[in-house]
């Protein structure tokens, strides 16, 4: 069965379906490039202190890649990123996809087993500690004897010694068969349970927010708490950006719940997320 066939043996919901897939980007870098050109001067990452405009985003993101290639990753290697909240951790996913890597993102507040069995797990090539803005993570990233690295606008990260038994998997250019995150569920109950997610897998639920008839009419949903290391996270996140609204990257708080929030501030046109202490448990 040829293209024309097949596409006319599915049904309408089903053709539209596969309309909408087939026009979402192959990569998760590639959601923010056009708007480098469109809307340089716009917002794209607010957090540390800091603002990431869409111009800037670009340079940062690809010179992470340089970094992570210079240190050894290959593209099919998982990449584990032990972070909390923080543009160091946005601009590694990032990174990460540009170069067809996996990320694995670990919540620091897991513990020493459970971080170390993860890391077994997946087959880490590198491991990223956020040592700046997490004491946990920088206490992870000495047990593992990372050392200190400056990486530009990332700041100064610890990357651990290169696993030379890792064999990188394979890559797919289609978005929709390659790995973009491998996440993990803590090992409360046994050893942590990993779940592989595509490029579509994500992109897909993030078109399905962007595309919703509310911000088809310029309303905009509520913002979104989220979790980092959950894949709700990862919609929050590319949702902003495929709507070009500012993703406000929040550190973590003393609870789950969400905080209260003045009227002036539900009113603003941007994303949030907020990470409880035990991500994922």
């Amino acid at each position: 069965m040829d293209v024309a066939e097949e596409a006319m043996a599915l049904s309408p919901v089903e053709a539209a379906a596969e309309e909408l897939l087939s026009g979402l980007p192959q990569r998760l870098d590639h959601v923010f490039r056009p708007w480098a050109e469109t809307s340089p001067h716009q917002p794209a990452l607010i957090g540390d202190g800091k603002v990431w405009t869409y111009g800037a985003l670009p340079e940062i993101v690809d010179g992470a890649a340089a970094e992570l290639r210079q240190h050894g990753v290959r593209p099919g290697d998982r990449v584990m990123i032990v972070s909390e909240n923080s543009l160091a951790l946005a601009a590694l996913i990032l990174a990460v996809s540009a170069l067809d890597a996996w990320s694995v993102v670990v919540n620091p507040r897991l513990s020493d087993r459970e971080i170390d069995q993860i890391r077994d797990h997946c087959g880490a090539r590198l491991q990223y500690y956020t040592v700046e803005v997490s004491e946990l993570a920088s206490a992870h990233a000495r047990r593992h004897e990372a050392h200190e690295v400056e990486m530009g606008p990332l700041g100064t990260l610890a990357v651990s010694p290169v696993n030379e038994a890792t064999v990188p998997e394979a890559v797919e250019e289609d978005g929709a068969r390659q790995v973009a995150a491998l996440l993990y569920t803590s090992g409360t109950t046994g050893n942590p349970k990993g779940v592989m997610l595509t490029h579509r897998n994500i992109l897909s639920n993030v078109d399905s927010i962007t595309s919703s008839p509310e911000r088809s009419r310029g309303i905009r949903r509520p913002s979104r708490f989220v979790f980092l290391s959950r894949p709700a996270s990862w919609r929050s996140r590319f949702a902003a950006r495929r709507s070009r609204h500012p993703f406000v990257i929040r550190p973590a708080r003393s609870s789950c719940r969400r905080p209260r929030r003045k009227k002036k501030e539900r009113s603003s046109r941007s994303s949030h997320t907020e990470k409880c202490p035990m991500t994922s448990r």
